[in-house]
């Protein structure tokens, strides 16, 4: 494990494996950097650097979080890990914070998003407004509860479209209650930048 400090002063844990141009991976709300394991192939092409966002794993939690926090510490981390502009593949969540920190001014080489949780003019509104939700279960000490609420925030709910649930490899069951909080907490903030 490495670490590089973001410009709020958040220490950001982050490893590297592999060889060849930078490719940072920027997992989902729920996630932590081992979540994302590199495949061989991968890694004999790329230098594959996956990072703890902030909140989430080894990294710090710098009060107050703004949605912008994310994109330096992404930031932070393509600076101390090459001085050519990364690849970044994003999850989610973190697929929204690669593209929003492109557009924010950070060089990429190039971007992979998969399952951003943008929504489109056709995307119903949501019956209530996630982050409060959120906010209001974590609040009540249903950590659980408002993890599921963040993990639909985003979710496209298209008439006819297939709504059932898939098993997310990175959504821990047996998370503490001080990380579940925390981790809630961040959950809210990605519902609100939906």
């Amino acid at each position: 494990m490495q670490t590089v400090t973001s410009a709020d002063g958040t220490i950001i844990a982050y490893d590297r494996s592999g060889d060849g141009p930078v490719l940072i991976v920027s997992v989902g709300a729920f996630c932590a950097r081992q979540t994302f394991v590199p495949p061989a192939g991968l890694t004999q092409r790329f230098t594959v650097v996956t990072y703890d966002r902030g909140g989430r794993g080894d990294s710090g939690d710098t009060a107050p979080f703004v949605p912008e926090r994310e994109y330096e510490d992404l930031a932070a981390v393509a600076a101390a890990t090459g001085a050519e502009p990364p690849f970044v593949f994003g999850h989610s969540s973190g697929a929204a914070i690669a593209l929003r920190a492109a557009a924010w001014g950070l060089p990429v080489a190039g971007i992979a998003a998969y399952e951003a949780p943008f929504t489109n003019d056709e995307t119903p509104p949501p019956s209530a407004d996630p982050a409060a939700r959120i906010r209001e279960l974590v609040a009540a000490g249903r950590e659980r509860d408002a993890g599921r609420t963040g993990g639909r925030a985003g979710q496209n709910r298209r008439p006819g479209a297939n709504h059932r649930r898939r098993k997310q490899p990175c959504l821990v069951p047996a998370l503490s209650r001080r990380a579940s909080r925390r981790r809630a907490r961040r959950a809210a903030g990605d519902a609100e930048r939906i």
